[in-house]
Formats: C-alpha cells, structure tokens, sequence
C-alpha cells in the first residue's frame, strides 16, 4: 500500500525541508589549528594562548593519525542578537558518521570544561554567557581512536549557528 502511494519518498522528502530550517543562521568558524602531543592531558588545562606555530587544519582535509592525542584550537565570536525563539550551538563534525566513535574530544571555552564530542555528538549548545559579541578560544582536546578504518581521519571545520530547538527536536523523533 505504502509503495503504492510513494508514502516514503513524500516522507524523506518532508525531512529534507525541514533540515534546511534547523539552523537560522550558519557562521563558519576560522579553520582549526592543530597540535599532537604525547604527556598525559592535564587535569584543568590552561588557555593557551601561543598556538602560532600549530599547523592550521583547512576545511575537509585529513589532520591526524591513529593512536594519538591532540589538541585542536581557534578562536570564535557570536553576536548577542539573537531571536528569542532560537538557541546557538556548535556544530563540531570531527569524525565520519558512519565510523566508529572515533575521534572524540573533551571541549573549552577560555579554559572552562562545557562538552564532549564525537560522531554521535556533534552538536553542542552554547552556554548563554559566551554568546557576548566577543572573541572566545574553543579549545578541544582529543584522541583519534585505535584505528583499523581509513589510515587518517577527516576534521571538517566546524559551524556556529542558530539551531531552532523545536525543529531539532522534531527531526530527533522522525
């Protein structure tokens, strides 16, 4: 019956609508700089504020190895003008989403613990305190995972954007 009245392809079509309605306003966030490392992550890591000799991580290319720690950085700014009917949040696709888990990382802002993300977490809401029209450091520190995939895994450069909570919250359901 359902293949008959093409219910699912009138269906995915709907969905396909209503993504493009979930985020308001898209910034792209300046690409990611990019540090490997091999102590131990510390405890409360502190801003670092040199991060000018790191290698910078463009949009789309590959950026690490497996079996490695790594710190990744830049620097964002959101307007405090936002609609009342919206939320901000981080758009951080650091992983395939088809893979494993991998890469995951613990992230800051200005050295205070907010999130964790990996492919099932991609998306995290901004505390409204950062959300100030000034320049903040995200900072995210990471592991790449044991591997056996891809030899290398993919960071694309992540967006801040407005996310209507009450479309995410419908998409999450269908």
């Amino acid at each position: 019956m359902h293949d008959i009245r093409w219910t699912i392809e009138k269906i995915e079509k709907r969905i396909d609508i209503i993504k493009e309605l979930v985020y308001t306003e898209k910034v792209l966030l300046p690409p990611f700089k990019y540090f490997e490392y091999h102590q131990a992550v510390p405890k409360a890591p502190d801003i670092i504020n040199d991060d000018s000799s790191w290698e910078i991580i463009e949009f789309g290319t590959y950026w690490g190895k497996w079996k490695t720690n790594f710190i990744l950085q830049t620097r964002f700014l959101i307007s405090g003008e936002s609609p009342g009917d919206c939320e901000t949040a981080l758009y951080l696709p650091l992983g395939e989403a088809g893979d494993f888990s991998y890469p995951e990382g613990l992230i800051y802002i200005d050295g205070t613990p907010i999130a964790s993300c990996d492919r099932h977490h991609q998306e995290i809401l901004f505390p409204g305190e950062y959300i100030d029209s000034r320049e903040h450091i995200l900072t995210i520190y990471g592991w790449t995972g044991l591997g056996g995939f891809p030899t290398e895994d993919e960071c694309q450069t992540a967006d801040a954007g407005m996310l209507k909570l009450q479309l995410q919250d419908m998409l999450i359901w269908m």
